[in-house]
């Protein structure tokens, strides 16, 4: 027994011999794919939102096997991040149209009586309070009817800005501002003073001339003094303001299926790296409608081996014509998801095997441009990438002191021709890999071949012992 026990203990170094090649910083040679990049040369720090063709050939989820490198072949330190919505403000101001009503000195009505003249696409061409003579020293001005012009549906109208006639100093106004569509009923929308007071050198001039307008709809505005003497204005300026939300950008790309190993099924082979966020299918059939289930296989290893179907979507896509226009199932927004392999599992039976459309929004990398000769290197298997050191590193070891505004106004970088490693650089350190892994895994089987012996020795030893206990018991 005590040999045996020796025997074993004399076992451990091999565990230690047995273990897998160490970690080591990648090489280009180690990666199938690189990009090259360019840059203007003037930044330390760029970025390049991730093409499509990185994500079709890296072998990775979380993109563990992308590395960035200068034409030394030196690592540069880069990391990812999704840029945020941005809302841009945009605002646009012009000259209005004005239409100055002069009414009688003694006429102080608000609902005047309007004739007016308008061309084919509803601009104001003239307009007159009814009945009135053409100004005279006898007729005031009473208001200013203003025709905006046409807009955007997304502007909004913020402000009315007025501008004093030449050779106007010293100026105090009370206006209220009226809003129609049809220049027949008014909704009072702001009330507003307006000021241009000069200082007592002449040097210096305080001027308040824009009068904020809330949201509303209508074409035509009116301007009403409510205090101060009604004076005509050289212009009075709209200024219009529209918020657009840019989309982050999708990549999509549409995948063949093949008949599965479960029959009905159908097989998406893709990359890993790409995490789904819409999903869908385009039937082959017109006039066809499938349920479906989609999903990946799983291993399912008792009561014996086999493979099922682990769902994550069902669904009905379909594809039928209808009053001579073609519907079409739209795209299904889903968590991310990624795999090697989708399953498409219809519900009903003599399909043929739709195509699989799959979108996602790429991410942004952003890298320290040292050097010159800039490429991504990405593209290697999970038993070579696992045994690397480095990776995505954190933005603020990156581009330390930035602001998230800040990353997101950097130079963009601009993607080249995609190009497969050399093969002739390849085959030394690829070799070296395999070396080492086939060296681990023979010892590994040497290791597991003498304690298997050596179990086999103990339990002989085991049993010839116990059969001399009972001879001496007798």
């Amino acid at each position: 027994m005590k040999r045996v026990s020796v025997a074993l203990l004399s076992l451990l170094p091999l565990f230690a011999s047995a273990d897998p090649a160490p970690l080591h910083k990648p090489t280009p040679a180690e990666f199938a794919m690189r990009l090259p990049v360019s840059v203007s040369g003037e930044n330390g720090v760029v970025q390049m939102l991730l093409p499509i063709e990185v994500y079709l050939h890296a072998r990775s989820a979380e993109l563990a096997d992308l590395r960035v490198y200068n034409d030394a072949g030196q690592l540069l330190p880069f990391a990812l991040h999704r840029p945020s919505y941005r809302t841009r403000i945009e605002f646009r101001e012009h000259a209005t149209a004005m239409f100055p009503i002069y009414v009688q000195a003694s006429d102080a009505r608000d609902d005047l009586e309007l004739q007016l003249r308008t061309n084919m696409d509803g601009s104001l061409l003239t307009i007159n309070a009814r009945g009135s003579e053409p100004p005279s020293s006898r007729k005031q001005l009473s208001s200013v009817i203003v025709d905006l012009g046409p807009s955007d549906r997304h502007e909004l109208l913020e402000s009315l800005a007025f501008d004093l006639p030449e050779q106007t100093h010293d100026y105090r106004a009370r206006l209220a501002i009226e809003r129609s569509d049809d220049l027949r009923l008014w909704d009072g929308v702001a009330h507003g003073s307006v000021d241009w007071i000069s200082a007592a050198d002449a040097s210096r001039r305080l001027v308040v001339d824009r009068i904020d307008l809330p949201n509303g709809d209508g074409r035509y505005l009116k301007v009403r003094w409510l205090e101060g003497e009604p004076m005509g204005f050289a212009t009075i300026r709209a200024r219009w303001r529209s918020a657009s939300v840019p989309l982050d950008p999708t990549l999509e790309v549409q995948l063949s299926g093949t008949p599965g190993p479960i029959d009905g099924d159908f097989v998406y082979a893709t990359s890993p790296a790409i995490a789904a966020t819409a999903i869908g299918l385009d039937l082959a059939d017109p006039n066809s409608v499938m349920p479906v289930s989609i999903g990946f296989y799983r291993q399912m290893r008792q009561p014996k081996p086999q493979l099922w179907l682990l769902p994550s979507i069902e669904s009905t896509f379909y594809r039928l014509n209808h009053n001579g226009r073609e519907r079409q199932s739209s795209r299904i927004h889903i968590g991310a998801l990624s795999g090697a392999q989708w399953v498409v599992r219809p519900q009903t039976g003599g399909h043929a095997a739709p195509k699989l459309v799959l979108s996602w929004q790429p991410q942004t990398l952003v890298f320290n441009a040292q050097g010159s000769g800039f490429y991504l290197a990405f593209g290697a298997d999970a038993q070579v990438h696992t045994r690397w050191l480095g990776g995505v590193a954190q933005m603020a070891q990156v581009a330390p002191g930035f602001s998230r505004e800040e990353i997101e106004q950097l130079e963009r970088a601009k993607p080249g021709v995609l190009q497969s490693t050399p093969t002739t650089s390849m085959n030394a350190p690829v070799e070296v890999v395999a070396t080492d892994a086939d060296a681990a895994r023979m010892r590994r089987f040497a290791l597991w071949s003498v304690l298997g012996f050596g179990v086999l020795v103990l339990g002989f030893m085991t049993w010839r012992l116990y059969g001399q206990m009972q001879t001496s018991s007798k």
